[in-house]
Formats: C-alpha cells, sequence, structure tokens
C-alpha cells in the first residue's frame, strides 16, 4: 500500500544524485494540490484529498527524522519534526474547521521546502 507522497519521499533516501529532486517534487505537489484546493472552494473532494497527501508526506519525513540512524544533524532533525507537529495540528484544524485559509501555512512551509531543494547549493 504505497502512497505517492510515501513513494516520492522513499525514493528520494535512496537515490543519491537526484534525492533533492525527488523530494522538492514531493513537497511541490503537496504545495499545489493544497493551492488548488485553495482555488477551487467548492471541491470538498479536492480539499481532504490535498490535505490526505500533505499528512501522509510529513509523516514519511516524521518518521524518517526521528530514526536514530537519520545522517541529518540533530538541529536539522529537531526544526523538521516542529514542522511536522505543526503541520499535524494544522491539518486537524483544517479537517475539523474546513476553510481555505487553514491551508495558507501549509503551502506557504512546502513551497518553502520545495524552494530550497531545487537551488541545491552545492
Amino acid at each position: 500500500m504505497t502512497n505517492a507522497a510515501h513513494s516520492a519521499y522513499r525514493t528520494s533516501q535512496s537515490s543519491a544524485p537526484s534525492g533533492r529532486s525527488v523530494e522538492a517534487e514531493a513537497f511541490a505537489t503537496a504545495a499545489r494540490m493544497l493551492h488548488e484546493a485553495v482555488e477551487s472552494p467548492a471541491d470538498a473532494l479536492k480539499y481532504l484529498r490535498a490535505l490526505e497527501f500533505n499528512r501522509k508526506l510529513w509523516s514519511v519525513i516524521e518518521a524518517d527524522v526521528s530514526d536514530p540512524k537519520s545522517p541529518l544533524p540533530s538541529e536539522v532533525r529537531q526544526d523538521f519534526l516542529d514542522l511536522a507537529v505543526f503541520v499535524d495540528e494544522q491539518t486537524a484544524l483544517a479537517v475539523k474547521e474546513p476553510a481555505t485559509d487553514h491551508l495558507d501555512s501549509l503551502i506557504q512551509i512546502n513551497r518553502n521546502l520545495a524552494t530550497g531543494l531545487f537551488s541545491d547549493p552545492r
């Protein structure tokens, strides 16, 4: 039972040269889906699918950075865990009280991460 978010993020972990671009694509896809939900406020299914994709993506991230074998520095891992908690809370709010303005911060976080990953500083 592999979903697109899980698959995209896991693939990025095993393919070093293109890992950053795959991760960036996963964040960009989540941001795009959330933005499309904002653009179609009457489409409840699109809204819920976008939130579910984003939740699954962030669940994978949370699991990966929680792994003691993660190669990321502890500060970066903690930053991602903090973001994951915020995303979980914001997602719960967005499901409980459906309103497209609840998606703005989620879109911004995903876009910022995608942009950072697309602009490889190496």
